[in-house]
């Protein structure tokens, strides 16, 4: 149902014919964009000619918009910057997880969030929540709090006014500590294990019932800091989850959920953590300039007392960010301090950063990809596949995805094979929209060569039921085996 003003969109209209786009072709950006944030959408021209002569679509469809527009005229647009917005604010008009994320109060955000995920339509709200650009700050420290690494937590707050909100357990204890530390070394290997779809609901459960509840209790102030912390990191492995699966929605809200609820720790990681996935985000979804002052600011979240491998990422973060837009000089700097750091400390690690040695390999293999060093691209991606305690978990699987396809794309399918047969070994075991994406991305690059005997071995390993027909699965022959190397 449309909300129909009197007048037409006239602001709209100028940024449609900015773009160069027709309606019927700026309709197909908006239909393509929402489909790769998990929003089906079905417009043509006469929905976009509807806007244009005043009538407003519900959300997520304006922040839907607001993205299109922003990849096509290179600026920061947001939804109110489109006119598609209610001039009265109509509450029903925000989702129940737009409401969620607008608590006020960290711990009380956090814990709706949860519920929400928990609800028995918990799945179709998510899903339905659009990516919104819009500015990322990390919240002032609380009053009286001294700046940099000595800030001391203070203690929650754990009812609020209106009655008793929060489940209390009484005094938060070390072992409570360590349980958080367990769950998030566990989330987290299962995320790279088996890809976001699997554990996410359990997941929320915990945060739910285990970490808000210490949220909400007593503690000493350097425990509950750490709590504090190590709750904003388990939010993160869920923002993640979420992004795998491409609820990209969902996956800001909860990054800005660990971003608001660690800003009052003196933890410098998890904000720096919080801010780098808002910015690897920003990058997947087109945002190259957004993305670049998220990463920016990841770089300013961290100092002497971060972790090396967090420091580390940051640097290597804002130096994918800088090749992006072209700023090749600023991207080498950015790689050679990254690399500086993990000189200096090579076995820093972190539960959400396990191969920094890998971590930066592909930072500065996607750095030479982008600026066409493939040569060394290739070096890069192959230094970090090497470096993989386990490389057949999701990043090392789509690292030999991602290798497979520059190769490809470069004319070296015969020396794609063994990445490919890496990556389809284990394809089929991830609950993952990435994965999946990569599976597709690959079969279109392999696609045009499949009359070489080594491509269409590779295609039969990646779709054999739709590239052969039947069952596909007949035994390579000699020759096509001898093209990939036996």
């Amino acid at each position: 149902m449309n909300i129909s003003p009197k007048e037409p969109n006239s602001i709209l209209r100028h940024l449609i014919g900015e773009s160069g786009w027709t309606l019927e072709e700026f309709a197909r950006a908006v239909n393509a964009l929402g489909r790769g944030q998990g929003i089906p959408l079905r417009y043509d021209r006469t929905s976009v000619a509807h806007w244009l002569t005043g009538s407003r679509p519900r959300p997520p469809v304006p922040d839907v918009v607001a993205q299109v527009l922003s990849r096509r005229l290179g600026r920061l647009i947001r939804a109110q910057d489109t006119d598609l917005l209610s001039v009265v604010v109509d509450p029903t008009d925000a989702t129940p997880l737009t409401q969620a994320s607008l608590i006020e109060d960290p711990v009380l955000r956090l814990l709706a969030l949860c519920r929400l995920e928990l609800a028995p339509s918990g799945c179709a709200v998510i899903a339905a929540h659009a990516f919104r650009l819009q500015e990322a700050a990390v919240p002032p420290p609380r009053e009286g709090a001294p700046s940099g690494g000595s800030r001391v937590s203070s203690q929650p707050s754990a009812r609020p006014a209106g009655g008793n909100v929060l489940p209390m357990v009484g005094r938060a204890r070390v072992a409570h500590a360590a349980l958080l530390e367990r769950m998030l070394s566990s989330y987290a290997d299962l995320d790279e294990e088996f890809g976001g779809g699997r554990a996410r609901t359990s997941l929320a459960t915990c945060l739910a019932d285990v970490a808000v509840p210490l949220l909400a209790s007593t503690a000493p102030p350097a425990l509950h800091d750490r709590i504090r912390s190590l709750s904003a990191q388990l939010a993160l492995v869920l923002a993640s989850m979420h992004a795998d699966s491409r609820a990209e929605g969902a996956a800001q809200i909860y990054q800005n959920a660990a971003l608001h609820l660690s800003a009052h720790s003196a933890d410098p990681a998890t904000p720096a953590l919080a801010l780098q996935a808002m910015s690897s985000q920003a990058s997947r979804l087109g945002h190259d300039w957004y993305a670049l002052g998220l990463a920016a600011r990841a770089v300013g979240a961290t100092d002497e007392y971060a972790a090396s491998a967090v420091r580390g990422l940051a640097f290597q973060r804002r130096a994918v960010a800088h090749a992006l837009v072209g700023q090749y000089d600023a991207a080498s700097e950015d790689i050679s301090s990254a690399r500086e750091i993990l000189r200096q400390d090579p076995y820093s690690a972190h539960p959400l950063i396990p191969a920094s040695a890998a971590a930066f390999h592909e930072s500065a293999a996607r750095v030479h990809e982008v600026a066409g060093d493939t040569r060394r691209a290739v070096k890069a991606w192959l230094a970090s596949i090497d470096h993989r305690a386990q490389p057949l978990q999701r990043s090392g699987v789509l690292a030999h995805a991602s290798l497979a396809g520059l190769m490809i794309r470069t004319g070296h399918v015969q020396a794609a094979y063994p990445h490919v047969r890496a990556f389809a070994a284990r394809h089929h075991d991830f609950e993952s929209a990435r994965v999946h994406e990569a599976r597709v991305r690959l079969v279109e690059q392999l696609r045009p060569f499949r009359s070489h005997a080594a491509a269409r071995f590779m295609l039969q390993h990646l779709e054999p039921a739709e590239m052969f027909g039947g069952n596909g699965t007949s035994a390579p022959t000699t020759a096509a085996s001898n093209a990939v190397g036996g």
